[in-house]
This record gives C-alpha cells, sequence and structure tokens, in this order.
C-alpha cells in the first residue's frame, strides 16, 4: 500500500482520502516542473564538480611530467 501511495505521489496522482484531489491541475503541474527544476539543479552541480575537478587534474599532470 505504501509503494502504491509513493508511486502516486511521484506521479502527481496522489489523492485525498475521500479520492478527491487536493491539488489542481496547475498545483500539480507546479509540483511536476519544481521536480524536473531539482533534478536539472542536481545534475548541473555534478556536472560543475566533474569540470572543476579535472580543470585541477589538468593544472596538476603538467608537473608530472616534468619529473
Amino acid at each position: 500500500m505504501i509503494r502504491t501511495w509513493i508511486s502516486q505521489y511521484q506521479q502527481g496522482t496522489l489523492t485525498g482520502s475521500l479520492g478527491v484531489s487536493k491539488l489542481s491541475a496547475e498545483q500539480l503541474r507546479i509540483r511536476v516542473l519544481e521536480r524536473e527544476l531539482a533534478i536539472a539543479r542536481e545534475e548541473r552541480d555534478i556536472l560543475k564538480k566533474a569540470a572543476g575537478d579535472s580543470k585541477h587534474e589538468l593544472l596538476i599532470a603538467p608537473n608530472y611530467l616534468d619529473r
């Protein structure tokens, strides 16, 4: 039962105890867009960190070649 609730919540179709959605269509759309934005931000942060790490490696690598 909990898995069903989680699935419905993630899809934005979770309804109240009487079977009536407590969110309007606009509110559901906003929730979906906010979720997508959060994922995009996480991906951006991961890419920023990866780019920063590789930049650091490029700066260090020439020092190893000199030895």
